[in-house]
C-alpha cells in the first residue's frame, strides 16, 4: 500500500494546490469588481474553492503516511504552472477562471475515475460535480454580464 498511498497524498496536495491558485484567481477579481451579481457569484465560488482546499487537506491528513519513503520517491512535486491573471476588464478575468473551472471538471473527473482509494475518489467526485456548477454558473453570467463566453 506504500505506493498508492504516496500517489494519494500526492495527488490530493497538487488537487489542493489547484483550489488554493483557483481562490486566488478569485480574490484578485473582488479587488477589481464593483458589479453586485458579479460580486455575488465570485464570492460563493470562493468560499466553495476555500471548502474544497479544506477538504482535501484533510483527505490528505487522512492518508497514512510512510515513515521513511524510498530516496527515489523523495524528489520534490514540480511546481504547478503560473496562472497568468489576465489584467483588464473583470469580464476578461472571470473567462479565465471559468477556463479553469472548466479544467477543473476535467481533472477531478479524471482523477476519480483513476483513483483507488474509494473515499478519495468519491471525493474527487463530489469536487467534479461542484466545478461543473461553478462552470455552469460562470458561463450563464459571463453570457448575460459580458456579452458571450
Amino acid at each position: 500500500m506504500f505506493f498508492s498511498d504516496t500517489i494519494a497524498r500526492i495527488v490530493l496536495a497538487d488537487a489542493r494546490r489547484f483550489e488554493i491558485e483557483t481562490a486566488a484567481m478569485l480574490r484578485d477579481i473582488l479587488r477589481d469588481c464593483t458589479d453586485p451579481a458579479a460580486r455575488k457569484l465570485v464570492e460563493e465560488i470562493l468560499a466553495e474553492e476555500e471548502a474544497h482546499a479544506a477538504r482535501l487537506g484533510e483527505a490528505q491528513a487522512g492518508v497514512k503516511a510512510p515513515a521513511a519513503p524510498p530516496a527515489a520517491e523523495r524528489a520534490a512535486v514540480p511546481p504547478a504552472p503560473a496562472t497568468a491573471r489576465t489584467p483588464g476588464v473583470i469580464c476578461d478575468r472571470l473567462r479565465d477562471v471559468l477556463a479553469k473551472e472548466e479544467a477543473s471538471v476535467l481533472f477531478y473527473s479524471l482523477l476519480a475515475k483513476r483513483t483507488l482509494i474509494p473515499s478519495v475518489s468519491d471525493l474527487f467526485r463530489d469536487i467534479a460535480e461542484q466545478e461543473r456548477g461553478h462552470a455552469r454558473k460562470l458561463a450563464e453570467h459571463i453570457r448575460s454580464a459580458c456579452g458571450g463566453a
